[in-house]
């Protein structure tokens, strides 16, 4: 994931391969990623031009560089178990949007979501030191797609509007 970024390297194509987040009648984990990325473009302008926000800032771990991050709170920083890591950050994480969405539900805003961070890739075989491979040049903790953690089409047929948490970098703001 994001070897672009490891390397330096700008993509010349994009293939969103199979991943967690589609449903039955929508590929959301698919749109989620592109959104993420800011490759997702069929979105009418007025997403972008209207409406009040609330965002969440991200400070259970810091990107250092295009492959190296780290978690800040000990309690996270757990070596030789990456899986407890993950599920320790993964509640966190959890809570923390539950009160963003219920805040922004009370003011009447749009929450924002922040980079949500994961130990562990999610992957449907085996995974090697909780990554895919055994020589990947991913970072532990990585930002990692919405649909690693959530059910992205429930979170779209019950929860409010939300946006990703690239949303104030994009261009058509």
């Amino acid at each position: 994931q994001k070897l672009h970024d490891i390397v330096g390297v700008p993509p010349v194509c994009v293939h969103t391969t199979y991943q967690y987040g589609d449903g039955d009648k929508y590929a959301y984990g698919k749109r989620e990623r592109l959104r993420d990325a800011g490759l997702w473009l069929v979105d009418p302008a007025s997403r972008y031009t209207s409406g009040s926000y609330l965002q969440l800032t991200s400070s259970l771990a810091r990107q250092l560089s295009p492959n190296k991050a780290e978690l800040l709170l000990p309690a996270l920083r757990d070596e030789a178990h990456c899986v407890m890591a993950h599920l320790k950050l993964n509640a966190l994480q959890r809570q923390w949007l539950q009160v963003g969405f219920l805040l922004a539900h009370a003011l009447g805003r749009t929450l924002v979501l922040p980079p949500l961070w994961c130990v562990v890739d999610r992957f449907w075989t085996i995974l090697d030191h909780c990554l895919i491979g055994s020589k990947v040049e991913m970072s532990r903790p990585f930002v990692c797609p919405l649909d690693h953690s959530f059910d992205v089409p429930a979170m779209t047929a019950q929860l409010p509007e939300w946006r990703e948490h690239t949303f104030f970098a994009s261009q058509r703001i």
